[in-house]
C-alpha cells in the first residue's frame, strides 16, 4: 500500500485506516486529500473536557468485558432535562436499525459509534415541531470535514407500536483505539450539531455488562419498564422518551450480538 504522510505524527504511515506508528485516524483525511490546516482535528484544543480519559477507559475495559459503553449526555436547552447524544461501544457491536452489524470484522479493543437522525414527514414536523430538530441536526452533520469518513445508511421505518413511518439516517464510524482522534471529532459533532460549547465537560457515563442499562435508567429518571413507557407515554416529552429507548435498544442488541459472535 501506498505510503502517505500521517498528519499527526508525520510518519510515512502505509495503514491508510490508524496510523501504524501514533494509532491516529487521521491518516483517513490524507488518504482522501482533505486539508486539516482549518480543522479543530490536529490538537486537543477543542476536546471537550475529559472526553479523551473516558474513551481512554472504554478501550481498557475492553479487554476485560466486551460488553462496555460509554453514554454521553447533556443538558437539553440549557435545562436541567438530560439528553442523550450517543453512546460508544465496539466497533463491532455497531448494529443499524434492520439489525446489520455496520462493522462485523472490527478489532476489539476498538471505539465505534452511529449516530441516528429520525427525519419524519415535513407535514408532522409541522404538528410537532420538537420533531423538526432531528433535520436541523443532520444538516448540521452533514457540512462537517469529517462526513467523508462515516458510513451511511438510510433505513425506511416505523416508531414502534404502530407509530409514525420515518426515513433514519444513520452515520457510523470505527475509530479503531484512536482515542484522542475519536475525542476530538466527538466533541466537534456535539459542538456544531447539538450546540454544546466545548470549554464546559459533558456528562460521560462509562458502564459494562447489566449496570450499562442500570446507570441509563437512573440518569434518564425511568422508574418504569421500557415497554411500559413505550405503550403507554404519548405525549410530546413520551415521543423523546421512546426515541431514547429505542436507540438503546439499538444498542443493546448490538453489544450482545457482538458477545455470541
Amino acid at each position: 500500500m501506498q505510503e502517505i504522510k500521517c498528519p499527526n505524527c508525520g510518519a510515512p504511515a502505509k495503514n491508510h485506516k490508524n496510523c501504524e506508528f501514533c494509532g491516529s485516524l487521521l491518516v483517513r483525511f490524507a488518504n482522501k486529500g482533505i486539508d486539516l490546516t482549518n480543522t479543530t482535528y490536529l490538537n486537543n484544543d477543542a476536546v471537550l473536557p475529559g472526553l479523551i480519559k473516558e474513551l481512554e477507559k472504554n478501550l481498557e475495559l475492553q479487554t476485560k468485558d466486551k460488553a462496555v459503553c460509554t453514554d454521553i449526555y447533556y443538558e437539553k436547552g440549557g435545562s436541567a432535562e438530560l439528553t442523550s447524544s450517543c453512546c460508544i461501544i465496539t466497533s463491532s457491536g455497531l448494529m443499524s436499525t434492520n439489525g446489520d452489524l455496520v462493522f462485523p470484522n472490527a478489532e476489539i479493543p476498538s471505539l465505534g459509534v452511529l449516530f441516528r437522525f429520525q427525519i419524519y414527514n415535513p407535514e408532522l414536523e409541522s404538528k410537532y415541531p420538537f420533531l423538526k430538530c432531528e433535520r436541523d441536526w443532520k444538516e448540521s452533520f452533514e457540512k462537517l470535514t469529517s462526513i467523508s469518513l462515516f458510513d451511511l445508511k438510510v433505513t425506511r421505518t416505523r416508531e414502534e407500536g404502530g407509530g409514525p413511518e420515518y426515513m433514519a439516517y444513520e452515520y457510523a464510524i470505527d475509530f479503531g483505539q484512536d482515542a484522542e482522534g475519536a475525542a476530538r471529532l466527538i466533541s466537534e459533532i456535539h459542538n456544531k450539531v447539538f450546540g454544546c460549547e466545548l470549554h464546559k465537560p459533558l456528562i460521560y457515563s462509562t458502564n459494562t455488562g447489566k449496570e450499562i442499562d442500570e446507570t441509563r435508567n437512573k440518569m434518564m429518571g425511568y422508574e418504569t419498564p421500557v415497554e411500559d413507557v413505550v405503550h403507554t407515554d404519548e405525549t410530546s416529552s413520551g415521543w423523546d422518551k421512546i426515541k431514547k429507548w429505542i436507540w438503546f435498544v439499538i444498542v443493546a442488541i448490538g453489544i450482545l450480538l457482538s458477545l455470541i459472535l
